[in-house]
């Protein structure tokens, strides 16, 4: 996993020094090497992590003399030696990266439809001047772009792009409503106005204007359901892990204690020649964390395991360095910084996760939820029962209540597109028309392969895959896992598999007292009934206690700040805040807490909003 950046138009050389900005911004992606190429039509730059083929013959930008290419890529192919077998001919390295550069020649843009792994690339043809650019299926790794002043400009981070110096950067204000209704922005669009996501799944080359680009995957699998069990369950997890054990580094495995991280290192410990180390964060003043279920893992699969115990004074001040880590906004990604930044101090550069589990396995409460109500939804939307709702909405803000309410007023209601709004929101769009002072409306979800089919669950596997697993975790996991120069790898996405398991028919998804049992039965024995009974804990942090004491002079400082911007209404800004700090049952910690998030990252990025 690297980082990349790069110009394509007429380079001259006030573009090469702003190609080494970009480079310069994104060098915690690539600790271990830096390199650069340019010629009249593009200039390439790339930071290095090395991962697999450690020798310096694998850096990029990466050429071979018998092709007229050059490549920036960031991520790994996981079946690189299947293709490398497969292409038949001399390699001047053992590095994925040149198995994909031959690749390309080979096969041209039809490449990635060989690939397995998570890949954000950009490939150069020096004989026809021709740029080729692609992202993976779901989008684990980031691509970012923009064209101005008849250049394409490109990295792996907006940072860079912000960094070029190329064009002025100006708030996109549906993005800007987006985060605030759902806490993420839906690609293809980003905070900055003509800075846009390449999509997930899609590739393309190049042109003076605009990218022609191509979907090469799409996620509609759920069409012809199968009634039967998924037999081979076992054989795929164990298939998807085995593949991201490929490194020349050690593997190592975050542990939680919950179903999905200890599946995967189960799976880890059957197939690893030596010890897995494995690492859980803890909070020393925190009773209810997972701690002591991610030792019973450890202990019968005999991993080397490390408890991170940090205090909460430790955490609070590593607030500022998370914000500095903050590439894209998120409402969440605190966990994913702190023992990213703990294990990158033991010296690991490759960890497994257990990210998409509760997304594809049906974890999450909205899964059981819409599974019952699909079936009544017409019949909840009439307009008796809505004005019901609404008189009941004054007895209490009970945040289901809350949540039906948002939902059955939105104008697709009753669709799951409405109701996974609904799930997924921060803040009604009737707050948000009073907390802005021009309200134009957020971007739409991303609903690439809902066909509203008889599988509810899949279909809401596919919103979530689609927005909130690609906008806020997987962007977590990268921007958060690249600041300390860590490689975070996620089996639990594996493409075969969740083809495999979207195909699958609801009831063998959410049948039972047990969560996400198709895939405890899949694993069997290798899961203690211990873990799979217990109650739901986490690691979590004192979010209400920290904002309404340690971190209320933050607060306070983003309403105060976003409140002399040309953006927000003040009064509803101090409304909002005046009922959290009283604990009234409407207004959650995570809602302000958006309010620091934007702040924080405005003053890093966009200081000019507080100029005014």
């Amino acid at each position: 996993m690297c980082g990349l950046a790069g110009i394509y138009g007429k380079i001259n050389n006030e573009h090469l020094l702003s190609l080494q900005k970009m480079s310069e911004a994104i060098q915690h992606r690539g600790p271990d090497a830096e390199g650069t190429f340019s010629d009249a039509q593009v200039a390439l730059a790339h930071r290095r992590l090395s991962i697999i083929d450690l020798s310096d013959s694998a850096n990029q930008p990466f050429k071979v003399a018998d092709l007229p290419y050059v490549l920036v890529f960031n991520g790994e192919i996981y079946n690189y030696k299947a293709l490398k077998a497969a292409l038949g001919t001399s390699f001047q390295t053992d590095s994925d990266t040149e198995v994909l550069l031959r690749a390309f020649h080979a096969w041209g843009p039809d490449c990635v439809k060989q690939l397995q792994g998570m890949f954000a690339f950009a490939i150069y043809n020096t004989d026809t001047n021709e740029l080729f650019v692609a992202r993976d299926p779901l989008g684990i790794k980031p691509f970012y772009y923009c064209y101005c002043n008849g250049l394409f400009v490109f990295a792996s981070e907006m940072r860079a792009l912000l960094k070029s110096h190329l064009f002025e950067p100006r708030l996109q204000s549906q993005a800007l409503h987006s985060f605030l209704r759902y806490g993420f922005v839906p690609e293809p669009y980003t905070f900055i106005e003509g800075l846009m996501q390449l999509p997930a799944a899609h590739a393309g080359f190049v042109k003076a204007a605009e990218i022609e680009l191509k979907a090469y995957w799409t996620d509609d699998v759920n069409q012809a359901q199968s009634q039967t069990e998924l037999s081979d369950l076992k054989t795929l997890l164990a298939s998807a892990v085995k593949k991201r054990m490929v490194a020349d580094v050690p593997v190592a495995a975050f542990l939680s204690g919950g179903i999905d991280s200890s599946a995967v290192v189960a799976l880890m410990s059957t197939d690893a020649e030596a010890k897995i180390s494995t690492y859980t964060v803890a909070l020393d003043e925190q009773s209810l964390n997972e701690a002591e279920y991610a030792q019973t893992v450890a202990d019968i699969y005999h991993t080397e395991h490390h408890c991170l115990r940090l205090k909460a004074q430790a955490v609070l001040k590593a607030f500022d360095g998370f914000f500095d880590a903050m590439d894209a906004p998120t409402v969440d990604g605190m966990n994913v910084y702190l023992i990213t930044q703990q294990v990158a101090q033991k010296g690991v550069k490759v960890v497994m996760s257990g990210v998409g589990g509760d997304e594809l396995f049906a974890g999450y409460p909205g899964f059981k939820q819409w599974h019952k109500l699909k079936p009544w939804r017409k019949v909840l939307s009439v307009l008796g029962f809505k004005y019901c709702l609404k008189a009941l909405m004054k007895l209490s803000q009970h945040k289901v209540l809350l949540q039906l309410h948002t939902w059955l007023t939105q104008p697709d209601a009753p669709s799951l597109n409405a109701f996974y709004a609904a799930k997924r929101s921060l803040f009604t769009e009737q707050f948000l028309a009073a907390m802005f002072l021009q309200p134009v409306g957020p971007f739409a979800l991303n609903t690439k392969g809902l066909n509203e089919s008889e599988s509810a669950v899949s279909d809401y596997s596919l919103l979530e895959l689609n927005n909130y697993t690609r906008e806020v975790l997987l962007k977590d996991m990268d921007q958060m896992g690249m600041a300390f120069g860590v490689e975070l790898r996620e089996p639990l996405l594996d493409l075969q598999l969740l083809e495999r398991v979207l195909k699958t028919s609801d009831n063998t998804k959410l049948k039972g007292d047990t969560n996400k049992p198709l895939l405890v039965k899949a694993m069997g024995d290798f899961m203690p009934m211990s873990l799979i009974k217990r109650p739901k804990k986490g690691f979590t942090l004192d979010w209400d206690q920290w904002l309404r004491n340690d971190l209320k002079p933050m607060l306070d400082e983003a309403v105060k700040a976003l409140s002399q911007t040309q953006l927000f209404n003040p009064k509803a800004l101090e409304a909002l805040q005046q009922k959290y700090q009283a604990k009234h049952p409407s207004v959650n910690w995570v809602q302000v807490w958006s309010l620091v998030v934007l702040h924080q990252w405005f003053k890093r990025h966009l200081p000019e909003l507080f100029s005014h």
